[in-house]
């Protein structure tokens, strides 16, 4: 190990204090509870001794300059002369601040970003996206980048101090390999060059972890047409545009993606309302929007092909009925009749959550339950049965039942509204079977256990709920349970959720 020269006020400029704190993440910790000041404090103190890798700055990029860099700097400079500050910054990044700060944050819990997550904001102009994420980002870490230093200096400030901003001038992410939870490009791919969008690509499937997301945000023609004709208009009449606008087809992302190795989760079109505003936001005209948003621009979501699915048996749809998405009409096959599929196929299309009983893939399962997994004979997804249930199971908090915790967007979509619980289950082996389903919301009450004769078909078994106002967002479960031990047990295919 190569020794470092220690200076007491410095850090060294070969010194990567990302890399150090992503490789001792009880440093990282160390430093959120005040003990030291740094990854490099802690490694002149501890590190060095305790021959823990010193962390020097070694990375690939592209080194070529954006073509802009001068034209933004110029313009947010001049906004700073005419408005005040706070002005100034909102207007710099297209004005409505607070407002499209909390839509960007929703839209990343949407797609699963959690409280303890690693989260990389590139082009994160001045905040408006990390200020909305210091109550919510409590356990995590951030990174933003920019080209503006006025931008950062804004940003930076009232956020946790072990959170970092950097001046990235070239097409690079600086942090380190497979760290990042989420790495997203909000209205940056819309300025760029298709080559400067794929190189960035490259470097997001670097930093992300093998089951981290690249959320981005692009430009389409069916769906920005405006941009485009300001932008044509601006020629036609001599006029100079601030900046590029790139417009992306699909293909070419199919492409990309392909060659990357990566997969499209899901490409959401500007116009399409998916984001769930939980709160009222003032806009700065002084209207107020409120539930569902779409985000103007289209945004696409991607993994690495190897983790390109969502959590196992929980669909990613988080919006009320109506809302058809890949995700929610595909319904693999089940040995069933050609009607009943279709009728399970239409059931489908008006879910907000819809959930494939497959390899008893449960949030938990009781130990005295009786599971099997039932593979189809194709391959297909296949069902599950269930038996010997226990008679005095709670259907309170995580219910104790087969239980599956719902999304956080799906619990908070359910509050205050009255939501519809549907299961296509069959009875196993005999004539009829019984089985239960409670509703919990793990906080202000639950429906308890509403009972169902399930018949040798298969068969749609429903129940209603009026779901009370959260007040804290425990997280809501539905549970299943199977009759008592000696009694027949019943197959299960899916359930969905339609919220009302």
């Amino acid at each position: 190990m190569t020794k470092l020269l220690i200076s007491t006020n410095t850090i060294p400029e070969e010194w990567d204090e990302t890399t150090y704190l992503c490789n001792n993440p009880d440093v990282a910790k160390a430093i959120q509870l005040g003990i030291f000041s740094s990854g490099y404090d802690h490694f002149k103190k501890h590190g060095y001794y305790e021959k823990r890798s010193a962390a020097s700055h070694k990375q690939n990029v592209v080194s070529q300059k954006f073509h802009f860099i001068e034209d933004y700097r110029n313009l947010v400079r001049n906004l700073m002369e005419q408005y005040p500050l706070d002005e100034a910054m909102s207007r710099a990044i297209g004005g409505n601040f607070v407002a499209w700060g909390q839509i960007e944050k929703q839209l990343l819990i949407h797609f699963g970003l959690l409280p303890n997550h690693t989260l990389i904001d590139i082009g994160c102009g001045s905040g408006r996206l990390a200020k909305a994420m210091i109550p919510y980002l409590k356990n995590g870490t951030y990174l933003g980048t920019d080209i503006v230093d006025e931008l950062l200096d804004y940003a930076k400030k009232d956020c946790p101090f072990n959170w970092q901003f950097q001046n990235v001038e070239n097409i690079s992410i600086p942090y380190p390999s497979k760290c990042a939870d989420f790495c997203v490009f909000f209205s940056v791919f819309t300025h760029l060059l298709p080559e400067e969008i794929y190189c960035y690509l490259i470097e997001a499937q670097r930093v992300i972890k093998d089951d981290g997301m690249i959320i981005f945000s692009f430009l389409e023609y069916s769906q920005n047409w405006d941009v485009f004709e300001a932008t044509y208009s601006n020629i036609l009449s001599g006029k100079s545009n601030v900046h590029l606008n790139t417009f992306i087809g699909r293909d070419a992302i199919e492409c990309w993606t392909d060659r990357l190795g990566l997969s499209i989760v899901s490409i959401t079109a500007g116009n399409k309302p998916f984001i769930l505003l939980p709160q009222p936001v003032s806009l700065d005209d002084g209207r107020v929007i409120e539930g569902l948003q779409a985000f103007g621009q289209s945004v696409c979501a991607l993994k690495k092909s190897s983790a390109a699915t969502f959590p196992k048996a929980i669909s990613p749809i988080a919006t009320p009925p109506k809302f058809t998405s890949p995700e929610v009409t595909k319904v693999p096959a089940i040995p069933a009749s050609l009607s009943e599929q279709l009728r399970i196929i239409d059931n489908a299309q008006d879910a907000a959550f819809l959930y494939v009983f497959k390899s008893c893939e449960a949030s938990t399962i009781p130990e005295d339950m009786v599971y099997l997994s039932h593979v189809g004979k194709n391959g297909e997804a296949g069902y599950i049965t269930l038996a010997n249930g226990n008679p005095k199971a709670v259907s309170s908090g995580a219910t104790g039942g087969y239980s599956i915790r719902l999304p956080h967007q799906i619990e908070t979509a359910a509050s205050g509204h009255r939501i519809t619980v549907s299961v296509i289950a069959r009875a196993a082996s005999r004539d009829q079977s019984s089985f239960a389903v409670a509703y919990s919301t793990n906080e202000v009450g639950n429906s308890g256990w509403r009972w169902f004769n399930a018949g040798p078909e298969w068969s749609i078994y429903t129940m209603e709920y009026n779901v009370p106002v959260m007040k804290e967002g425990r997280g809501d479960f539905v549970g299943v349970l199977p009759d008592k031990e000696g009694n027949p047990g019943t197959e299960f295919y899916c359930l969905a959720i339609t919220i009302s």
